[in-house]
């Protein structure tokens, strides 16, 4: 036992401060979840889909008539489909993104920097407060920190390892952002 422990400390380490970031992020999160606007919006258009309509077009921005995709959207249907429209199913889904923002970050600062950067990284993200509130929420911007970290990675990949097959994976997850967040619009420029 004691072996394991010492082979696998880093891992043992992260999965310490990834519980501790989901503490402070769920811990009581039916007093401290909102369930606004967009959470509302969200659940009647996963009704529509659950009820058998494509929908094609996701969320509008607050920047004129922007439209996002809707990949939340599907994302988020499962969840209310096991629920039976339970407004708790976004949380369900909100779990499973910010365990997924957490090890894209992991992952991601270890292959380029090392573990202890690493540790780091994702201990300053488990503990900031601004984080914390804003990952509370279920909405389309959840996937952000986690797809944005994916998307310098590739751009890390071409331009400084010259592995010019992260072209294709760069351009999917463009292409995935254009279903969180309206930013998207300065990738192409900044990539180029």
């Amino acid at each position: 036992m004691l072996n394991f422990i010492k082979k696998n400390k880093f891992y043992l380490i992260f999965i310490l401060i990834v519980i501790v970031g989901m503490y402070l992020r769920f811990y009581k999160i039916d007093d401290y979840r909102t369930f606004g606007w967009d959470q509302a919006r969200d659940a009647w258009k996963v009704r529509d889909i659950i009820k058998g309509q494509i929908v094609l077009i996701g969320p509008r921005t607050g920047v004129g008539q922007f439209h996002l995709g809707p990949f939340w959207y599907y994302l988020l249907a499962p969840f209310y489909y096991l629920t039976s429209m339970d407004p708790k199913a976004a949380n369900y889904l909100n779990i499973l993104v910010n365990i997924f923002n957490f090890t894209v970050i992991f992952i991601i600062t270890k292959k380029i920097y090392d573990k202890n950067a690493a540790l780091f990284v994702s201990f300053i993200y488990a503990t900031n407060r601004y984080l914390i509130e804003i990952n509370r929420v279920p909405w389309n911007v959840s996937l952000v920190p986690g797809v944005a970290l994916l998307i310098f990675y590739a751009i890390y990949k071409v331009v400084y390892e010259k592995k010019y097959k992260w072209i294709l994976v760069l351009c999917s997850l463009v292409g995935l952002f254009f279903h969180l967040h309206f930013s998207v619009v300065f990738l192409p420029l900044i990539i180029l």
